[in-house]
Order: C-alpha cells, then sequence, then structure tokens
C-alpha cells in the first residue's frame, strides 16, 4: 500500500521516469522498490506499451553497483549555435575553435540519450540483473 505514493524521487523508484505519471502508483505497488532491469522490461512486455513515456531519458549504469539511475527526463541538449557578438553586453565573439569544442562536447551528451524502447531493449540484453536505483 505504501508504494502507491512513491515517486521518482524516491531511492529505488527513478524507473517510474520510463512511465507516464498517471501510471507511478500502480506500477509502484507491482515492481516496488529497486526492480530488476528484467522485472521492469518484462511488466512493459506483458503490458499496454502506451503506459512508456515518448520523450528521451538520460540513464546513468554503474557497473560497480551493478545499478541504473534514470537521471533525466525530455531535457535532451539542443545543437550549439555558434555565439557572435549580440551587442547586449561585452562578451566576446566565440571563436571556431571555442564553437567546435562545445559542439563536441554536444554530440558526447547526445550520445548519452535514448527512447525508452531503445534503452529496455538494450539494457535488458546486456544487465538484466541490475537494479534501478
Amino acid at each position: 500500500m505504501i508504494f502507491s505514493i512513491a515517486s521518482p524521487v524516491n531511492a529505488g523508484f527513478s524507473y517510474l521516469l520510463l512511465f507516464k505519471e498517471e501510471y507511478y502508483s500502480d506500477i509502484a505497488q507491482l515492481l516496488k522498490e529497486g526492480p530488476t532491469v528484467y522485472n521492469v522490461v518484462d511488466f512493459v512486455i506483458q503490458n499496454d506499451h502506451s503506459c512508456l513515456i515518448k520523450e528521451k531519458i538520460k540513464p546513468t549504469i554503474n557497473h560497480e553497483t551493478n545499478s541504473v539511475l534514470i537521471e533525466n527526463v525530455g531535457n535532451e541538449p539542443s545543437s550549439p549555435i555558434k555565439r557572435g557578438s549580440s551587442g547586449w553586453d561585452d562578451e566576446p565573439e566565440e571563436t571556431d575553435e571555442e564553437f567546435q569544442i562545445r559542439k563536441q562536447q554536444y554530440e558526447a551528451e547526445k550520445q548519452r540519450w535514448f527512447f525508452v524502447k531503445e534503452f529496455l531493449y538494450f539494457v535488458g540484453q546486456n544487465h538484466r540483473n541490475y537494479k534501478f536505483e
């Protein structure tokens, strides 16, 4: 019963971020705190996929603790635009080199974002015994 009031900010419930908010209570009661990747994938396979969110997620997989944390949802960074002299402040125009560094950082960060089904397939294949934080 207590699991019905759990939210993704509670330890062991970050997996709820994979689902639409209206399903949190029911799913938390079924999967409880810290389910394995296998448990979550199994739940998704046996139920309607419409309960999954459409936004991309940013997970962190910790191999030392065999755990997965859903870190962020829907805040995928946008492609950088070269900063020019705007005339509004004293900030100098961005050099080509500075812009390339920011672009490389963006490309690296972009690789960490996944659609939920893609992510579940990957972790289900490779880390099925890991637990959600």
